[in-house]
């Protein structure tokens, strides 16, 4: 009986730590999973590409995610579909919340690789302060359209104040003043 006992055990506990050693897919703006913080001056444009890697296990034959922004700081200009591997493609924008779709209509999809671009997105830095870009509902499913879990990181983006800023006044007058002692020194150098 101890025999039968150490053997249902080992099994549970095998089988157990093959299931966690299978990480979950994570979707996030760099291709190895890391978080991503950009800062940039007001004004300037930012690319955020949108991945999902750690698909070892699993194929990825569709996704629904929902991204949530500060618009008053990140205005957000386009989203570019990876066009390898996606058929359908949708992009609905409300407010702060931007919603990404799209399904792929290939049979085998065994030849996928373990990180995919899903899309690129392109926000500009309107006003001074933070944005987190940040996941709201997930849906990826395989090519069966079975759901599965997955972890996710998300992005900041911190526009800074632009630091060229417009010459005051005396600055000119500084200006013209020493560009009128040159003249008048190389005027006496000629004489």
């Amino acid at each position: 009986m101890k025999k039968l006992t150490a053997l249902v055990s080992t099994t549970l506990l095998a089988f157990y730590l093959s299931l966690s050693a299978q990480a979950a897919p994570i979707l996030a703006f760099s291709n190895d999973g890391s978080a991503v913080n950009q800062a940039v001056t007001q004004g300037d444009n930012v690319s955020l590409e949108l991945w999902v890697s750690g698909l070892e296990n699993v194929n990825l034959g569709g996704f629904d995610i929902e991204l949530f922004f500060d618009p008053s700081v990140s205005l957000f200009q386009s989203a570019l579909f990876s066009a390898e591997w996606l058929d359908f493609s949708d992009l609905t924008i409300a407010g702060n919340r931007l919603s990404l779709a799209s399904v792929s209509s290939l049979f085998d999809l065994s030849t996928q690789p373990d990180s995919l671009l899903l899309a690129t997105l392109q926000f500009s830095a309107g006003a001074v302060g933070t944005s987190l870009v940040n996941f709201g509902s997930i849906l990826l499913s395989d090519e069966l359209a079975q759901p599965f879990s997955t972890d996710w990181v998300a992005a900041t983006i911190e526009v800074q104040a632009n630091s060229t800023g417009i010459p005051e006044p005396q600055t000119w007058l500084l200006l013209l003043f020493a560009v009128g002692l040159l003249k008048l020194q190389r005027s006496r150098t000629y004489r």
